[in-house]
């Protein structure tokens, strides 16, 4: 327990150390999304910049106006989910090679240059668990399917229809929360993966995949909380952000010249804080690993140059010889 509470407490130390990778982090979000959005920019702007609905449409939601944007900028819908599709791999890829430089930094004293450093040692080791894990999850994926077939045909068709319809919604959820769990132990065994790499140098990636995974499982009582409670920022960040916007749209902070770049200021400060969540779970990870690494053999200790190598007497450890009767008086 006392690992546990050191590692969500020293991370906060570890996260503030690597600022510059949460910059990092933030300004490569920031630029695919600027990616993302650039074709709906031009079609915004011609489509609402003057319209008279402006004002109202970002704080009271109106369903009309936005199904006619959609169909009057199809063109520009398309280019942008186009580029949302063709950035998302790249994004996953950067994002998994990124980890490596604070799983391998966070324990000693963290420097930009041995960020970098640590991801390109690591850099096609970490491609190659990459691919594992999403084997991985596309097996969940297949799972989940056969399981929500099999559980519908049984309900439907092996039990009377009244009787199905009952179980239907507990069994689905039953197994919604399986596929959850199997997706959790595959992601958290990619985690523990590539710190195997980091901190072992584990060069045989299916088998550092496989013994991460073991172990994993092994620790999971312990870890598994650790890791949950590792999403508590985020969350908080998530909550934090419906609450204020839900306060900004409200109080009318959409009024006046510079409600955009208000707006803007605080997106992107979501974002920031959105990244050092990020850099904090794998923070967490980084401290937790002495309670997931292999335990090493004991060394057998070498003998005391002329001691006796086989079993010592009882009566050796006292000082006494084989022959302990007393020695003759003198001048008897």
């Amino acid at each position: 327990m006392k690992t546990v509470l050191g590692a969500l407490f020293g991370a906060v130390g570890s996260t503030l150390a690597c600022w510059r990778l949460v910059l990092l982090l933030w300004l490569l979000n920031a630029v695919l999304a600027a990616v993302v959005v650039a074709p709906l920019m031009g079609a915004i702007d011609a489509t609402w910049r003057h319209s008279p609905l402006a004002p109202s449409l970002p704080g009271a939601f109106d369903d009309a106006p936005w199904v006619d944007f959609a169909n009057v900028q199809a063109p520009a819908l398309a280019a942008s989910r186009a580029n949302a599709e063709t950035l998302t791999l790249p994004w996953i890829v950067l994002c998994w090679l990124l980890s490596a430089a604070v799983l391998g930094r966070t324990g000693d004293r963290p420097n930009f240059t041995g960020h970098l450093a640590a991801v390109g040692r690591c850099a096609h080791r970490y491609l190659w668990l990459l691919v594992m894990t999403g084997l991985g999850l596309a097996g969940v994926a297949w799972v989940n399917g056969l399981l929500t077939d099999w559980t519908t045909n049984w309900l439907t068709l092996g039990l009377d229809r009244g009787a199905g319809a009952g179980l239907l919604g507990w069994s689905m959820t039953a197994k919604t929360l399986l596929s959850l769990l199997l997706a959790a132990l595959v992601l958290g065994a990619g985690r523990e993966a590539r710190l195997r790499v980091v901190k072992l140098d584990e060069r045989i990636m299916p088998l550092t995949w496989l013994r991460a995974l073991g172990s994993l499982l092994r620790r999971l009582h312990v870890v598994g909380p650790a890791m949950l409670l590792a999403l508590v920022p985020l969350a908080l960040v998530a909550l934090g952000y419906r609450l204020v916007t839900d306060g900004v749209l409200g109080d009318g902070w959409l009024d006046g010249p510079w409600a955009s770049w208000r707006v803007l200021a605080f997106g992107q400060a979501a974002q920031l804080l959105v990244a050092a969540a990020l850099v904090y779970r794998f923070a967490v990870d980084a401290r937790l690993w002495p309670l997931l690494a292999p335990t090493a053999p004991a060394a057998p200790t070498s003998p005391t140059p002329g001691a006796p190598s086989g079993p010592v007497l009882a009566g050796a450890a006292t000082g006494a010889g084989a022959d302990s009767s007393p020695a003759p008086a003198s001048g008897a």
